[in-house]
């Protein structure tokens, strides 16, 4: 039986890890995806989570080239309140030279 905080391997049918002392249950144990995620499919999920990270930067890069070919922009961002996403477009937008001019439209 794994530990779920420190990845301890401990004997079947103990209460507490011998790694970190964390109280073993059967309901501690599969709350982890490690306790019941195969590990055929955590590899392809870490494999394609790798690959879209990658992706993602080589759209910034090829955004940055237009924009530097183009010499203007406007851009539309809609999000929610709650997120951070605009204002790191603004820092983007701010580091490349360009003015923000936040607007609103009812």
């Amino acid at each position: 039986m794994t530990c779920p905080a420190c990845q301890q391997d401990n004997p079947d049918g103990a209460r507490f890890c011998n790694g970190c002392g964390t109280r073993l249950t059967a309901a501690t144990l599969a709350a982890t995806p490690q306790a019941y995620t195969p590990p055929h499919l955590a590899d392809k999920i870490l494999t394609a989570r790798a690959a879209h990270e990658l992706d993602m930067r080589s759209g910034r890069e090829q955004a940055e080239r237009e924009v530097t070919e183009l010499g203007h922009l406007f851009i539309v961002a809609r999000s929610q309140p709650a997120e951070r996403r605009r204002d790191q477009l603004d820092q983007d937008l701010g580091g490349w030279g360009f003015r923000v001019a936040p607007r609103r439209h009812g």
